[in-house]
């Protein structure tokens, strides 16, 4: 990016105010933030190389899109990763949290923020797109998340009209058997305190039930879920250290699933907002 700093100053400052709704989508795509974030750059690569095609069009968000969904779908071609089987959070490997203090900042770039609805970053979510087809996977995300008519979406595509509803269909058909049950509304204020004192509730009881080591948690949020940072003192250091990120799913005023993301790297707990120790 430094090369292109230089380069195309003004071209640049465009590309980066859509940076994060563009990382929000390869995020849905490939479900792991660190992929999402190659994502971005390796579309800001390809639009660099198409900057007299985009600099002075109208359609730069759209062409950005455009872009960001075929890296994405390079990617998964690359890896071939696809969950093949009705999977919760804890069983992709490649699956990472979402911060949610990037999501408070996402915006288009263009018409003011954009709202990431609850539902549609939710771990349980991101995870059932892992199971759809990359190319059901885009057309749902540009359908009925990104908002798109099925004209634009089958353009993106490269596809007719006809092809990408019918991939569309069979993605709506396939999703809702691989969420939770019972999806709650979360945007009540009642529930976001529930949610809170469930954290707190939660961590309280891992610190003090404390047996295998000296575990020390901070609260955080991942997904529009609550969410707590794990450090741990290793034998005779001084300090905590990342261990743990701990995801928590709520129904009805109860934690339903624990996502439990293991890590020694300090670079997650980073794009979190987190210290590197305690």
């Amino acid at each position: 990016m430094t090369q292109l700093l230089t380069e195309a100053p003004t071209f640049v400052a465009r590309l980066e105010r859509h940076r994060r709704e563009l990382h929000v989508h390869c995020y849905r795509m490939l479900g792991s933030f660190d992929d999402a974030s190659d994502a971005v750059e390796e579309t800001f690569l390809r639009a660099e190389r198409q900057r007299q095609r985009l600099e002075n069009g109208p359609w730069l968000r759209a062409w950005l899109y455009r872009i960001a969904t075929n890296a994405c779908l390079d990617a998964v071609g690359r890896t071939g990763r696809r969950a093949v089987a009705p999977l919760s959070p804890a069983g992709v490997s490649w699956l990472q949290p979402y911060p949610d203090r990037f999501l408070d900042e996402t915006g288009s770039g263009e018409g003011g923020p954009i709202v990431v609805a609850p539902e549609t970053i939710e771990l349980a979510y991101v995870c059932a797109l892992q199971r759809l087809a990359p190319r059901q996977r885009a057309a749902l995300i540009l359908r009925d998340v990104v908002g798109w008519s099925m004209r634009e979406t089958a353009g993106l595509l490269d596809a007719s009209i006809v092809a990408a509803d019918s991939a569309l269909q069979r993605a709506r058909a396939s999703l809702p058997s691989q969420l939770p049950t019972h999806r709650p509304r979360r945007l009540a204020v009642e529930r976001a305190r529930a949610e809170q004192f469930l954290l707190a509730s939660f961590i309280d009881e891992h610190e003090r039930a404390d047996v295998a080591g000296d575990w020390r948690l901070v609260p955080t949020a991942a997904n529009r879920q609550p969410a707590a940072a794990g450090y741990l003192r290793r034998p005779g250091s001084p300090g905590f250290w990342p261990r743990t990120l701990f995801v928590l799913r709520v129904d009805d005023g109860a934690i339903a699933e624990i996502v439990t993301f293991d890590t020694f790297d300090t670079v997650l707990f980073a794009a979190f907002g987190l210290p590197a120790t305690l």
